[in-house]
């Protein structure tokens, strides 16, 4: 079974940290003249030149990776890590999905014997002004910012989501990092290589995928529902996240392990009530998997309930959903590296890019992340 590669990575770059390699700076930065403060190793300071001369302040730990140097949490050196990537077309959900998840973890680690509660003050406020409330009636959030080269500081509108996870009688905390990028950017063959690099140093990658891009689910559902076309193949973005990794980590070097995931998968259901389709045929039976949702029910990851969804789901995306492609990716990029998983954050589509007015009954959204918390032996598997 595929383990999680490190117990502890900076939190926007994903460069893994280890246990004595990092350097010390000022969080000020920059001077009056342009320039910024020098950084050091802790190992070179000695007595007060722990404090930055310039600014007067003490020097805090950063990420030791050149393109990134960003200052790392307070108390980040006491805590493992798992942190994931989303990637995904245009409107496949990524920002919404964020959203519920934060929320659903918080509600799964009580019902589990787990605490779980944004890192510190300032990533919950970050949080809060990212993400609005979406109570019945709200509008939904808009597409996610596309980033360009120049630096992870100037893109305060994405900070890493960071969710801290107590377990009585763990010696450490976890905290789960997730950081999502715009469909623009991973459609783009051309992505920067030092910026993006996150996506490829991650513990593991989610795939979005929007069915409403298939004629299945357009055919049964015309005039129904107001679908927006994401007019690129997600197997498209797999292909230019492949580069990537391979630009970054070499041809031959481990891969993240990969969650490709149906979002949105309301649309499919909602498509499989219309009598005489292709979905309606292929979900007519009550005792699949896809009909079922346990994610909430208990902390474990069922396995079993894992691989069964999973075969379903493939056959689902080579046969009905135009994605034999995806299938075949998942195929080469070998056995429990890629799963594949359904979700969907709102429950019913949405009317006028406004939740429903029954609010939003989500479905099966904690797999994944329970998945890469089970690689990173934080969760059970039953």
């Amino acid at each position: 079974m595929s383990q999680q590669l490190t117990d502890r990575r900076c939190p926007y770059c994903f460069a893994a940290l280890p246990a004595k390699h990092e350097l010390v700076a000022c969080p000020v930065k920059s001077k009056g003249d342009g320039s910024e403060c020098a950084m050091a190793t802790p190992q070179s300071i000695a007595g007060e030149k722990g404090i930055c001369e310039e600014h007067g302040v003490a020097l805090v730990p950063h990420c030791w990776y050149e393109s990134c140097r960003q200052a790392l949490p307070p108390g980040w050196h006491e805590v493992t890590t798992t942190c994931l990537a989303m990637a995904g077309t245009r409107n496949s959900g990524k920002t919404v999905y964020v959203w519920m998840v934060a929320n659903l973890l918080l509600t799964w680690g009580r019902l589990n014997g787990l605490t779980v509660s944004h890192y510190s003050t300032e990533s919950r406020i970050s949080f809060e002004q990212r993400f609005t409330r979406l109570d019945p009636s709200a509008s939904l959030y808009g597409s996610t910012a596309p980033e360009s080269p120049g630096g992870f500081r100037r893109q305060v509108q994405q900070e890493p989501i960071m969710l801290r996870i107590q377990e009585a009688g763990r010696s450490r905390d976890h905290v789960l990092v997730l950081r999502d990028v715009a469909g623009e950017n991973v459609q783009d063959a051309a992505m920067d290589r030092e910026h993006f690099r996150f996506l490829v140093q991650a513990d593991g990658l989610i795939l979005l995928v929007d069915p409403g891009d298939a004629r299945a689910v357009r055919n049964a559902l015309d005039g129904q529902v107001d679908l927006h076309s994401a007019g690129f193949n997600p197997a498209a973005v797999w292909g230019n996240v492949e580069s990537l990794a391979g630009s970054v980590l070499g041809n031959g070097a481990r891969r993240p392990p990969m969650a490709v995931t149906i979002s949105k998968f309301d649309l499919v259901l909602a498509a499989s009530q219309v009598a005489e389709t292709p979905l309606s045929e292929a979900l007519a039976g009550h005792g699949l998997r896809i009909h079922h949702d346990p994610s909430l029910d208990h902390r474990a990851y069922d396995l079993g309930d894992a691989d069964l969804l999973d075969c379903e789901l493939r056959t689902l995306c080579a046969r009905y959903l135009d994605q034999p492609q995806l299938v075949e990716r998942a195929q080469a990029f070998g056995e429990g590296r890629a799963r594949f998983f359904a979700i969907s954050s709102l429950g019913t589509p949405p009317v006028a890019q406004r939740v429903a007015r029954h609010g939003t009954p989500s479905y099966r959204c904690l797999d994944p992340i329970k998945w890469f918390l089970m690689l990173a032996g934080l969760v059970p598997a039953a």
